[in-house]
């Protein structure tokens, strides 16, 4: 592990992770001082692979969504600071030492914001030359000042407070492995944010699920240049933008029938 000043814990949540996890663990084994894993009820050889990259391997399948889920992994660290990941990131050699030089420095009002180089089917699809930045996640924290929102989807960490830097370094993030993985995990995405979009008590209307989609195709495919990086880029922003259709159509159609229903 690191001579730091301050220890770091690796905290990732998994269900059937068993494979990204062989990717992603051994690059964090004798770096992090903690490598925590919060298991939603998996089925597969998950928390053997943990074990054997030196994790600690936990479970709780009461499931609430991921912002929540996040909040119980974080706190079973016992470090100083909070590296979130998922099962299917991993990470480079550049952003390691990025990490190191952030946590010596010690500012606890600091978040850190790590870029993802995004691979889908095994091919890079995201273009880290493009003029347009690559978004930034924020992922690394002091656990004592910081935890992620209890959002089910779309989890984001509540430091809108915090001082925030951008790392150097990318996470190298291994997305689906095939159009119908990604389809099937994206459905269930749209249909839990829907549906806490609607208890949240929000109305669109029968254009937006349209209007969602082709923005999120004409941004991601031209905006963000992926239109240079091949046909897989192609078939990924057109699956985000059928992702942002069901969202917005889940989300129309559940306010509708609650509509029809009141009559």
């Amino acid at each position: 592990m690191s001579a730091r000043q301050h220890s770091l814990a690796v905290v990732i949540i998994t269900k059937n992770e068993a494979k990204n996890l062989r990717a992603s663990l051994p690059p964090l084994q004798n770096w992090a001082d903690e490598i925590i894993v919060l298991d939603s009820g998996s089925t597969d050889n998950t928390q053997a692979v943990v074990e054997q990259h030196g994790g600690h391997f936990y479970s709780n399948a009461n499931w609430q969504g991921f912002g929540i889920q996040r909040q119980r992994a974080q706190k079973l660290a016992t470090a100083d600071w909070i590296l979130a990941l998922d099962a299917d990131e991993k990470m480079s050699d550049d952003l390691k030492v990025s990490i190191d030089k952030a946590i010596q420095n010690g500012d606890s009002n600091t978040v850190y914001g790590i870029r993802r180089l995004t691979h889908f089917c095994d091919r890079l699809v995201d273009n880290p030359k493009w003029f347009y930045p690559i978004k930034c996640h924020w992922r690394l924290y002091s656990k004592r000042r910081y935890q992620f929102t209890s959002n089910q989807v779309h989890k984001s960490l509540d430091c809108k407070k915090a001082n925030k830097v951008v790392l150097n370094g990318y996470l190298i993030h291994h997305e689906s492995q095939s159009p119908e993985l990604y389809f099937r995990k994206r459905l269930e995405y749209a249909k839990t944010w829907a549906s806490e979009q609607h208890r949240q008590g929000r109305k669109i209307g029968v254009g937006t699920p349209i209007g969602h989609s082709l923005w999120a195709f004409i941004r991601s495919y031209l905006i963000e240049g992926r239109f240079l990086k091949g046909k897989y880029a192609l078939i990924y922003c057109t699956l985000y933008a059928q992702y942002t259709f069901n969202k917005y159509a889940i989300l129309y159609s559940q306010s509708q029938y609650e509509l029809e229903s009141s009559i």
